[in-house]
């Protein structure tokens, strides 16, 4: 049995308050396509969400999904060999991979009647909350989306705009919850990234993101050496093939469907990781329910989540998860479980 393309359909998500990073970029959407195929009646969808630093586009997950050659994709799929397949056709694309991947796993677990997690023995399993992130703001604007919050126990804080140290403290002020932060590559200078970390660290903060650009690793190296709290690699990390020149930088990673190619490959990445004692973050773009869920799979095996993609945006074709304890409840419907609105 193999699958066939059912529907491609292109949107632009809205978000709910305009997003900025440290990098300098800002947007209120996010482009995304949704994927539908169709196996002998049982149809599965499938997510590429398109941040810009992606690189991907609508256009360019549509030609990557014109060039699969679905005979070359049967069930029950094995997903290794599906992969291999899909990394032949390109090196990136791993948006679009990501897109294909779901939409198998989801019509693989409905046709077992199961949902997705029963794939890889997650379900059931307790996960840990999930952040809220707020991108960057001055600290009234922080005080107001914090307040949008009801039902978060963990928050993530965008840094590297001209309000960072005002910001950690107006929310650490308004909140006891756990509060990671997020550079987004936005310093350069070692010595004001080790001060700005005691700052983070002496208000609480649990761990910081790719605080320089990727390309400034042997700084990174030097900050790890002195750092007092766990730096994860975000920019500096996308595959598995990534994951053995971090150590030296970095205590941990963070996994995205969309940047390894979807939920099998960031399996892999997840028991190569646990192998090599780096601490694993699971996280998102700002993405529709779809995703989230399919993501929300494999978070019984990681450290930290933050997988509030469709917190984010202010309208979607599925429904929001639901929160119970800061943790997103698993839909336990057969297949990804997103409902459509």
């Amino acid at each position: 049995m193999n699958p066939q393309v059912k529907q491609i359909t292109t949107a632009h998500l809205p978000l709910r308050y305009p997003f900025a990073l440290g990098n300098g970029s800002k947007r209120t959407s996010t482009p995304v396509v949704f994927l539908k195929l169709d196996c002998k009646g049982f149809l599965g969808m499938g997510e590429a969400a398109l941040p810009p630093y992606l690189v991907e586009t609508p256009d360019s997950v549509r030609a990557f999904i014109d060039r699969v050659d679905w005979t070359q994709i049967s069930y029950p799929f094995p997903m290794g060999e599906v992969h291999a397949y899909l990394n032949s056709l390109s090196f990136g694309d791993y948006a679009a991979k990501a897109a294909v991947d779901m939409a198998l796993h989801d019509i693989k677990a409905q046709m077992g009647m199961n949902p997705v997690s029963d794939l890889f023995a997650t379900t059931g399993l307790p996960a840990p909350p999930t952040s809220l992130t707020f991108g960057i703001s001055t600290p009234d604007e922080l005080l107001r989306k914090f307040k949008d919050s009801k039902g978060f126990t963990r928050f993530k804080l965008k840094l590297g705009g001209p309000h960072d140290r005002a910001c950690v403290e107006a929310l650490r002020q308004a909140t006891p919850h756990p509060i990671n932060a997020d550079a987004n590559q936005a310093w350069t200078d070692k010595e004001e990234v080790l001060d700005m970390l005691y700052f983070l660290h002496e208000n609480g903060v649990k761990s910081l993101e790719q605080p320089m650009p990727v390309g400034q690793f042997d700084d990174m190296c030097w900050l790890k050496e002195r750092s007092p709290m766990p730096l994860i690699a975000d920019e500096s990390f996308q595959t598995l093939e990534d994951l053995a020149g971090l150590h030296g930088g970095f205590h941990g990673i963070n996994i995205k469907l969309m940047k390894c190619g979807g939920i099998y490959p960031a399996m892999e990445i997840i028991h190569a990781a646990r192998i090599q004692n780096m601490s694993i973050q699971l996280g998102c773009m700002t993405e529709s329910s779809l995703a989230t869920y399919a993501a929300l799979v494999l978070a019984p095996l990681v450290d930290t989540v933050d997988l509030d993609g469709p917190w984010m945006v202010s309208d979607q074709p599925f429904a929001t998860p639901k929160l119970k304890a800061g943790r997103i409840v698993p839909p336990m419907l057969p297949g990804i479980g997103a409902k459509a609105l």
